[in-house]
């Protein structure tokens, strides 16, 4: 059983867990070399493709990915003496890195930032970019809200028609 005190290497889960992330960040590391899954990244364009323009890249993913994971082995190497359970909630970032790219390739296409050629140029910002959304998830998730306060002004909950906010106490 984990307790607070007892350090991740110091317990199976969070060793388990430290090997899973470097598993995987080598395996993305494989794959960005070309090494692994080669058509991932040279087979297709980093742009906004014209016939499909909600299409985002799937080179994003791993490059938010592997943001994610260098949030991870940074804090972990900063911090080494933390338990499983923390060690477990950085990898959560991974996913929500995930997600969040998807956001701001979506809003930076619309503001016209992303870069629509497929010139090297265009696809190393954008893959960047995407590295800075995993390794910075809370500033991505800050920015997409900003923009969204912006698009949607007011409470939140006037948007769903319930729960706080939703106008009931103005009847």
């Amino acid at each position: 059983m984990t307790t607070a005190s007892q350090p991740w290497y110091a317990d199976r889960l969070g060793v388990a867990l430290v090997a899973s992330y470097v598993g995987l960040a080598l395996l993305g590391g494989l794959v960005t070399a070309e090494l692994a899954f080669p058509s991932l990244v040279s087979g297709r364009a980093l742009t906004v493709g014209s016939e499909t323009p909600l299409a985002v890249p799937p080179q994003l993913f791993l490059y938010a990915a592997l943001g994610g994971f260098a949030y991870v082995f940074v804090t972990l190497s900063a911090n080494p003496e933390v338990d499983a359970t923390t060690v477990g909630h950085l990898g959560l970032r991974v996913p929500a890195a995930l997600l969040v790219v998807v956001g701001v390739f979506l809003f930076a296409s619309v503001l016209g930032v992303a870069p629509t050629d497929a010139g090297p140029d265009a696809a190393r910002a954008l893959a960047g970019s995407a590295f800075l959304t995993g390794f910075f998830v809370e500033h991505g998730l800050k920015a997409l809200r900003s923009v969204s306060a912006r698009l949607y002004p007011g409470d939140p909950g006037e948007l769903y028609g319930g729960g706080r906010g939703s106008g009931d106490r103005d009847r």
